[in-house]
Parts: C-alpha cells; structure tokens; sequence
C-alpha cells in the first residue's frame, strides 16, 4: 500500500476549513494524486519541510500566518515547489502579490474541478520538466568537467609526443655544453698547475665554463616551461612570449631538419588575455606540422616563416607558413576534425589542429589556412587585442 501510494505524485492542501480540506483530499486522491493535509501555515511548511511534495493548494486566510507568508517561505525555502493559491478572499492585488511571491497560479472559490485538477496537472508538469534540466544541466557541468580534464591531458599528451620528437636536440643542447665545460675546466687546471698556461688563459676558461652553463640553464629553464602541465589560469601577456620560446625550442630540431626558420615580429607589444601554456601548445602544433609538410623538400628549400602583424579592429595576426607539400582542395574542410590525418599510423592520429582549432577558440580568435598543393601552407590566427593594460596606465597618469 505504501508503494503504492508513494508512487502518486504528493500535492499538499493547506486549508484552515476541515471539510473543504477533506473534499479536496479525496478529489485529488480519486485523480491519482497522494494529499498531505495542513490546516495551518506552520503546519504545512513543517509538511513541505519533511515530505517535499512537488504541488502545493494554498488558502491566504488561515488561523497563524497569512498564506502570502506562507508561499514567500516556501520559495525561499523550497523553491521546486509549485503554489496554486485557492482562495475566497480573491483580489487583483492579493493575485500579483501571490504571483510577485513565486506562486504557480491563482483561483478562486468555489472552484471548478476540472480547472482546479488541469492546473495540478500543469504544475506537476512543469515541476518535473525543472527537474529533467537541473538534472541535464548537473549532467551537462559533469561532462564539461570531464571534458576538460581530457583536454587538459591532450595537450600534456601533445607536448610530451613533441617533446620526445625532441629528445636527441635536447640532449645535445645540453651535452654540447657540457662538453665544453669539461674541456675548460681541464685546460683551467693544466693552467694552474704551472703547465705554461697565462692568467688570461685561465680566465678565458672560466669565461668559457660560464657562458656554457648559461647555455645549460637557458635550455633547462626552456624545458621546463615548455613541459609543465596547462592549468586554466589566464593572464596578459606579450604573444611573443610564448611563441619565441617554442622557437627556441624547436631550433635544434629545425637545425637538425635543416629547415630554414625567418622570423619577422612586428616592433609592437601584441597584448592578450589567455592561457600563455595553451598558446604555446598551438605554435608547437603549428610548427611541427610545417616540418612534416617539409619532408619531401631538398634540404636548401625547406623554409618556415613565422611573423606577427598588428591589424585593423583591434586585433592581430599571427602567421606559420611554410613552402611544403600544400593541402589537397578536400582535406582542407576537414584539417580540424579530431582524428582526421594524412600522416601514417606512426606519426600522428589527427588530434593536432583539432587542439589548435579548440584553444584559437577559446582565446576569442579565428584561424584560417592558405594552401596551394605543392607551394605550401599558411596559417593565419587572428587574436584581439587586449588593451587593460593601457587602460590602466592610463587612469594612473
């Protein structure tokens, strides 16, 4: 019987009259529906309180606190509840006030069953179609969440795989150094030892052993940017930050490649407001992906050019073009789907400039590709400009 009943949808009576409350209870039970009575204000919020029923009939005049109170209490309180005001003292300003209160719908006594039950009917509805999108919209919040964990882990993904591209460049921006060091050191103490050396020689040396270990900590601290792991913290900065530092980083592979890189950065400060790890990971993306398009040119046409350009709008450009093998006329609508490669099994699975398109995205830009098959491709992304900054200075002076 329990089961039973608590299948019906509750709808709670409030009404200081007992035989008005009992005719309801049983109208409504006859229907399907499962009554909770309350024969005063306080009563029926403590009924709300414990038994949560979806639709709640009230009546204004009751015995402890206005039904005005009682409505405003609920809304508070238990805002998924739908109030129908069932009244006899019913008036234009007592209705707006009910409906300024959060109440459902308002109706007068006597009332016509058949309105009385569509009106239930009607809130029990739109109670349970609020429930459907709280619950889409929690399930909705989840998957974004989870979404960006895996964005987050495609990048770190994306970076490592770069980073292992570039495992014999690193070791040899940093052994190369070392290597140096080792020879300084040892002529340093020949030197000191009275084999012949001068005191110029000796600090030649040292001079030598201290620009090698700058070289150490510069290519070190690249690393380290270059591989931590994205959060989703933003700030402004100087969109020549991160792209010389990718440069810098991949100019050992690109020497190793013999890929000729010119680089033309505008004289400006090209402010914007992002995520710097993020953009870093779009030039990575962009620049590995000229060098793969380079690979069936001879080693004295392989060019990758890379500028930065202020334009109209408050905006500007940033450009990676290189004078490799092109896109073909079909591939170019799908270049940014997730998974879409013409690389074989081993070299990639197509995830690149889908997280290029996604974080351009995100920063509020725009990304375009120009590509002529057998001359070359050039991507375009086109950032704005963020200006708080200069705002800033501004209001100081």
């Amino acid at each position: 019987m329990d089961r039973l009943i608590n299948s019906k949808p509750s709808v709670l009576v409030l009404d200081d009259d007992d035989d008005v409350r009992t005719i309801l209870s049983e109208l409504l039970n006859f229907h399907g529906f499962h009554p909770i009575g309350a024969r005063n204000g306080e009563e029926a919020l403590a009924k709300i309180g414990e038994e949560n029923p979806p639709v709640a009939i009230i009546d204004l005049m009751l015995p402890d606190i206005n039904g005005l109170e009682v409505i405003d209490r609920i809304n508070a309180n238990h805002p998924d509840v739908k109030s129908i005001v069932l009244t006899a003292y019913a008036s234009q300003e007592a209705a707006i006030k009910a409906v300024k209160l959060g109440a459902y719908s308002f109706l007068q006594k006597p009332y016509d069953a058949e309105q009385l039950l569509l009106t239930v009917r009607r809130a029990l509805e739109k109670h349970k179609a609020e429930q459907d999108l709280d619950q889409k919209i929690c399930e909705l919040e989840q998957l974004n969440q989870e979404l960006k964990v895996t964005q987050a882990e495609l990048i770190q993904a994306g970076k490592l795989t770069a980073m292992g591209q570039m495992a014999a460049e690193i070791a040899h921006e940093i052994n190369s150094p070392l290597g140096a060091i080792r020879l300084n050191v040892d002529a340093a103490i020949s030197d000191l030892e009275g084999n012949g050396g001068s005191k110029e020689e000796v600090k030649e040396s040292l001079h030598a052993i201290s620009d090698a270990v700058g070289k150490v900590s510069e290519a070190i601290k690249n690393l380290r940017i270059f591989s931590r792991r994205s959060d989703k913290t933003t700030s402004q900065f100087d969109i020549h930050a991160p792209l010389r530092n990718v440069i810098d980083m991949l100019r050992a592979l690109f020497e190793k490649n013999d890929i000729n890189v010119e680089e033309g950065y505008c004289d400006a400060n090209l402010m914007m407001w992002g995520n710097r790890n993020e953009l870093e990971q779009v030039f990575t993306n962009l620049l590995l992906n000229a060098r793969d398009a380079l690979k069936d040119k001879t080693a004295d046409q392989r060019t990758i050019a890379v500028r930065t350009i202020p334009d109209e709008g408050g905006l500007f450009r940033v450009e990676v073009e290189d004078n490799g093998c092109g896109i073909e006329l079909d591939n170019k609508e799908k270049i940014f789907e997730a998974y879409f490669t013409t690389k074989r099994e081993d070299e990639g699975v197509g995830l690149g400039l889908a997280i290029v398109k996604r974080i351009v995205d995100e920063h509020e830009g725009n990304v375009e590709i120009k590509s002529q098959l057998g001359k070359g491709t050039k991507f375009v992304l086109t950032f704005p400009i963020d200006r708080r900054k200069e705002v800033r200075e501004k209001g100081i002076s």
